[in-house]
């Protein structure tokens, strides 16, 4: 992410052959500049800067349609999208994709389902940690 612009408010001194009518644009411009970069600055969340929640899922079988993988979050309504953030191994141990992850997923009256992974092979002694990035309209 660039930097903030070193501008954050716009003061009247500054606009000197123009102060007949700018002092008027400057409450809500100065306004909108301070409130933007306060949000920038404050480190902001999935939750807190989208409808959105990250979640950690763990699982040791491939889902399927007729064993999905069943997903609890805190949002209210349908994902639209759900994105994977990171595949690692429950243990710690290292492993190599080797392809680049995907699921497929439903929404149900009961809520998130994975019902396939794609790229990752789990073997039945080993369990992985899926982080998953969930965000609803």
């Amino acid at each position: 992410m660039s930097k903030l612009p070193q501008i954050r408010r716009l003061v009247l001194e500054d606009f000197m052959e123009q102060k007949s009518w700018i002092a008027r644009l400057f409450l809500p411009l100065n306004t909108f500049m301070e409130s933007v970069v306060t949000a920038l600055n404050k480190n902001l969340t999935i939750t807190e800067n989208f409808n959105g929640e990250v979640k950690v899922v763990t699982f040791a079988a491939v889902p399927t349609a007729a064993n999905p993988l069943k997903v609890s979050y805190n949002l209210k309504a349908a994902p639209v999208s759900i994105h994977i953030g990171q595949v690692s191994r429950f243990d710690g141990a290292a492993f190599a994709l080797t392809v680049a992850p995907a699921i497929q997923w439903i929404w149900t009256s009961s809520g998130l389902e994975i019902t396939n992974l794609l790229g990752i092979v789990p073997t039945s002694a080993v369990r992985y940690d899926l982080t998953l990035v969930i965000l609803t309209g």
